[in-house]
């Protein structure tokens, strides 16, 4: 890890950003991505976060603002998708409430949701691929983002845009659209 940033700053100012996202790495080009789609206004800031050869984060529910840049600067450091997920969970406050899903440069993916996020909640995994959200109007959202993903061809940013498209057919954010980002 860098000596010179410190370890997860300023998890006592969460942003709540309820919605549902996708990280993902493609297999036969090693790029890596992160989209999201919400009700809340202007989620581009708080949940996606990634760097090209490093690795793809969403951080959503009651996500830090610091959650994203840390994990891409553990990532960055080498650490394993898996071990900066658990470093992030041992150090932050409230993961009752948080929801998070990484992927890094080998495709290792990792994934979290607590137990008091707003229903419908919760996350699935697949090969190099995460798809997760809150506050959605069904359990059937995640599992059709990560199937939409998987099952479209083309470019990889059109099979993450597939994936959230596959999202909202089913049901989508419990309050609405806003905004989103990739």
């Amino acid at each position: 890890m860098s000596n010179n940033m410190p370890l997860l700053l300023g998890y006592n100012t969460p942003q709540i950003s309820n919605t549902f996202s996708i990280v993902a790495r493609d297999k036969e080009t090693g790029l890596m991505g992160v989209a999201v789609q919400s009700h809340y206004f202007s989620v581009a800031i708080t949940v996606p976060w990634a760097e090209a050869g490093v690795g793809a984060t969403a951080t959503q529910a009651y996500g830090g603002v610091d959650f994203g840049p840390t994990i891409v600067s553990l990532l960055k450091d080498g650490h394993s998708s898996k071990k900066v997920l658990a470093k992030v969970l041992k150090t932050a406050s409230r993961t009752q409430y948080r929801q998070i899903a990484i992927v890094d440069s080998k495709g290792e993916i990792a994934a979290f949701t607590g137990m008091s996020c707003t229903p419908e909640a919760g996350h699935c995994i697949g090969d190099a691929v995460s798809a997760q959200g809150n506050v959605m109007i069904n359990d059937l959202v995640w599992p059709a983002i990560k199937n939409g993903y998987t099952s479209s061809t083309g470019k990889f940013a059109e099979r993450l845009v597939n994936g959230l498209e596959s999202g909202q057919k089913v049901g989508g954010d419990l309050r609405g659209q806003q905004s989103a980002a990739i």
